[in-house]
Order: structure tokens, then C-alpha cells, then sequence
């Protein structure tokens, strides 16, 4: 069974990191290897808090919602808290 919380990176350049699931504003861009803190999900939306800054300079700590297909690891594949 997933966890609900765990750690991956993006796989993607240029990811765009919104306000909500599905909608909302752009709060910046994730680049493939960016490391995240999945938080929570809604549908096929993942809620991501940033580890360390981005590749793009976005600050770490910033948070938004990615849609799970640019995670390395899905939210329904972790295991023990990491992408197993």
C-alpha cells in the first residue's frame, strides 16, 4: 500500500507548478531531477512541497499541485516512503 507522504524528483523539464489541482495560477517551473515531498493528491494531481531550490531558481519550500504523471514515482508505486 502507498504511503501518503514520500520523496521523489521530477522526470520532466519544465514542469509547471500550479496554485490547485488542475487549475489555478502558475506559481513557477520544476526541471527534471528537482527533488519533492509528495504531500497529498486529488485524483491525478499531486500536492509537492520543494526539497531544495529548483534547477530554475525557484525557492525550496515553495508548494503547488503537478500532475503525478511527471513524478518519477507515481503516487501509486512508493513503497517505504521512497520510489521503490
Amino acid at each position: 500500500m502507498p504511503r501518503d507522504t514520500y520523496t521523489t524528483e521530477i522526470d520532466t523539464d519544465g514542469v509547471r507548478l500550479h496554485s490547485g489541482a488542475g487549475s489555478g495560477s502558475v506559481v513557477g517551473l520544476l526541471y527534471s531531477g528537482d527533488s519533492v515531498e509528495v504531500l497529498t493528491t486529488s485524483g491525478s494531481w499531486a500536492r509537492v512541497y520543494l526539497t531544495f531550490e529548483s534547477s530554475g531558481g525557484l525557492p525550496a519550500g515553495s508548494a503547488g499541485w503537478v500532475w503525478d504523471g511527471y513524478l518519477a514515482c507515481a503516487p501509486s508505486t512508493p513503497t517505504g516512503g521512497v520510489c521503490g
